[in-house]
């Protein structure tokens, strides 16, 4: 099973690149509904994968770095990695670790500060 031009460009489709957005339009012709192209990727990506296992299991190392690499990217391809080896979903990079770590203490630290605001206001009436 090969990918057409248009489906081999989507996969590196990025938001973060507008320059690959030109894919698109085509795109949503061939597929109006992206379930159908995302079950073929994680098809093919779970076969390619137990064909690799079985064939020597040093492969599932290099699988795995392949998919820590990826996911310091932004391309459509990481949303059917993701979806086809739900396990492999821990290896976040610490990097985003920490920023969503950031992301959690201040949305925790601006829901107490607004509790805090609602309390005195209430207590000084």
């Amino acid at each position: 099973m090969h990918f057409s031009d248009v489906e081999e460009k989507m996969l590196s489709f990025s938001e973060a690149e507008p320059e690959t957005a030109q894919v698109l339009p085509e795109f949503e012709q061939q597929y109006p509904d992206s379930e159908e192209f995302e079950r073929k990727v994680r098809r093919l990506l779970r076969n390619a994968r137990e064909r690799e296992r079985q064939g020597s299991p040093e492969f599932e190392k290099l699988w795995h770095e392949a998919i820590t690499a990826l996911k310091n990217e932004d391309h459509y391809i990481l949303v059917m990695v993701t979806e086809a080896f739900p396990r492999d979903r821990q290896s976040i990079s610490p990097d985003r670790r920490l920023r969503d770590f950031m992301i959690y203490l201040a949305v925790g630290i601006a829901v107490l500060v607004v509790c805090f605001v609602i309390l005195v206001v209430r207590w000084s009436r």
